[in-house]
């Protein structure tokens, strides 16, 4: 696991991927940055590449306490779904020690 940071990359707010977040959930857009953030920092808690295994997206949602936000990270690609697990793409860029 990384520390006790996580990168927040400039233009978070401006990404078309969060823009359509926050239109799914029906939020601001720094509020969806913030949840994603919220995301990004339990999954540095719990996987080391990426991958958690026995997860939804409504359970994700449940871990960073957000309603919706899980879901909407599928829709935006942030998340996918495969063979029961939630995976974190371009996880090695941006998550864990060699991101740091």
């Amino acid at each position: 696991m990384a520390g006790h940071w996580i990168e927040w990359e400039k233009g978070l707010v401006r990404k078309p991927e969060v823009i359509r977040i926050a239109r799914t959930m029906g939020v601001s857009v720094l509020h969806a940055a913030a949840a994603c953030m919220l995301v990004w920092e339990w999954a540095e808690d719990v996987s080391d590449n990426g991958m958690i295994p026995g997860v939804m997206p409504s359970d994700v949602s449940l871990a960073a306490g957000v309603p919706g936000i899980g879901e909407a990270m599928v829709s935006a690609g942030w998340l996918l779904e495969i063979d029961e697990a939630i995976v974190l793409p371009n996880w090695e860029r941006h998550n864990g020690e060699p991101s740091k």
